[in-house]
């Protein structure tokens, strides 16, 4: 749909989700808006922003279609995706730690290492998918917190696997680049190009050599076809010893070393997805319940989803920043309570006029 109109996107995805009631449509369509509103973000005051009470929007939290509301999203994606022409090129897949507080009980909290602070804190970990269109367009996919029930290679492995999309390059950091996770792309017909860490053996013309000892030799940037025992695999080691003496892999053997480095770089933009997600649209939000967490962080993809959308109908003059769009929401937003005293509940907010003008809604 050709449109800058915030709540005419989100509602566009909601509308795919078979609610069994209209009230609970309501809720969470209000809740998925009511993210971008209050300065300080957590699911209090977002109930009290969008004219509700805290135990209500938890329980429309916890009792959530949640697989129906994901599905519903990534069927918009594919639709917008035609309607523009264009195909994603890379799936990008990352960690992400929130920290968290207090002596409530949360749901699979535990001790993960932050790359950010380079320490274990205490905290949730997000594990995350983004599809890449291009530098100014790309979209969480699919997201899942560290649990006691299955590893984080498991559940990077079912989002490869439950991505609708063909040709893509899939891209990993140290992390979480494995065996596992290569076959599973590779069975999709995916290409994986990912950072690699130095402490593993590989064998070169037949020498068996730890990884570390073979970059100190190298200067610049050079590269190496090598078989990997902890991986049962070939493939082509890119040696980058300009700045941070980093190793990548490609399981394409014919690409060109510079070409995977420059494929390589698109990974950032999952670091910038993590920094507008925790800072503007309050990924960290305090909620407990493990449900109601996956259900917040579904609301935060649709909320950057339609962001991302609107961006893209904007003339290029017209963009503006996350930072910068939610302040003009938050303006808005308290501008039209001055003038139309306190919203029903039972009243879509896009019939409004203030939700129209330009996209700031």
């Amino acid at each position: 749909m050709l449109t800058t109109n915030i709540s005419q996107i989100v509602s566009s995805i909601i509308d795919l989700v078979p609610f069994k009631r209209k009230d609970q449509r309501i809720r969470i369509f209000k809740y998925i808006l009511g993210i971008f509103l209050p300065k300080h973000i957590n699911e209090s005051q977002i109930a009290s922003e969008i004219m509700s009470s805290q135990s209500t929007m938890s329980r429309a939290l916890s009792r959530s279609p949640l697989n129906e509301i994901s599905n519903a999203r990534i069927t918009f994606l594919k639709d917008f995706f035609n309607g523009i022409g264009q195909k994603p090129k890379y799936l990008i897949l990352d960690e992400t730690v929130i920290k968290r507080y207090g002596t409530k009980s949360i749901e699979f909290v535990g001790k993960h290492y932050s790359s950010i602070e380079q320490r274990i804190v205490n905290g949730i970990e997000f594990l995350t998918s983004v599809l890449w269109i291009n530098s100014r367009l790309y979209f969480p996919i699919f997201t899942t917190m560290d649990n006691s029930f299955e590893t984080s290679t498991e559940q990077f492995d079912r989002m490869i696997e439950s991505v609708p999309f063909e040709s893509l390059i899939v891209l990993t950091d140290g992390g979480i680049t494995c065996s596992e996770i290569i076959s599973k792309a590779l069975s999709k017909g995916y290409t994986v190009i990912g950072r690699i860490r130095t402490n593993i053996k590989v064998v070169v013309d037949d020498t068996e050599i730890l990884l570390s000892d073979l970059n100190k030799n190298t200067k610049s940037v050079s590269s190496v076809i090598a078989w990997i025992p902890a991986y049962s695999r070939k493939v082509k080691l890119v040696f980058d010893n300009r700045l941070d003496n980093r190793v990548i892999l490609s399981t394409d053997l014919s690409m060109d070393e510079y070409v995977i480095l420059g494929h390589y770089s698109k990974r950032e933009h999952i670091e910038d997805y993590f920094n507008y997600v925790k800072n503007e649209l309050g990924l960290g939000a305090p909620v407990y319940l493990a449900n109601s967490m996956l259900m917040h962080a579904e609301a935060v993809q649709i909320c950057f989803t339609a962001w991302m959308v609107s961006q893209f109908w904007l003339n290029f003059k017209d963009r503006i920043g996350l930072r910068e769009f939610v302040e003009e929401m938050r303006i808005s937003y308290y501008l039209a309570l001055f003038k139309l005293g306190l919203i029903p509940l039972d009243v879509d907010w896009h019939v409004y006029e203030f939700l129209k003008p330009k996209c700031i809604v």
